[in-house]
């Protein structure tokens, strides 16, 4: 799984690289690309900047769509954006975009717009 994420993220290098090289604005040059269609999962597996989520391509989603990672509870907080690189039926890898509030951690939530200030 390990070497996945790893192969995810050089994807993602090669893709930021190639939009920097082209000037291009896009989503993984800090830019907003939600999924049409309004989601909400949870972060099942989180290491460094990569992160794992409960949604996939059959939730509508597709690879360099944005998703936006905020916590709940006592005290809730927006964490930040996140890209996505890889995406399966069931889940999808994506890699933090932009500065972090704070790491982000399992069961934190992703959701393709927030509706409140956090």
């Amino acid at each position: 799984r390990n070497t996945q994420l790893e192969d995810a993220l050089r994807r993602t290098q090669v893709d930021l690289a190639q939009a920097k090289v082209m000037g291009a604005r896009g989503a993984g040059m800090g830019g907003v690309n939600p999924p049409p269609d309004n989601v909400e999962g949870l972060v099942k597996r989180a290491e460094g900047t990569l992160v794992t989520i409960s949604l996939g391509s059959d939730a509508g989603l597709t690879r360099g769509q944005t998703m936006e990672v905020f916590r709940l509870g006592q005290s809730p907080k927006y964490v930040g954006r996140t890209l996505l690189v890889e995406v399966t039926p069931t889940q999808a890898i994506g890699q933090a975009t932009g500065r972090l509030a704070t790491p982000i951690l399992i069961g934190d939530r992703v959701a393709s717009r927030i509706v409140g200030g956090y």
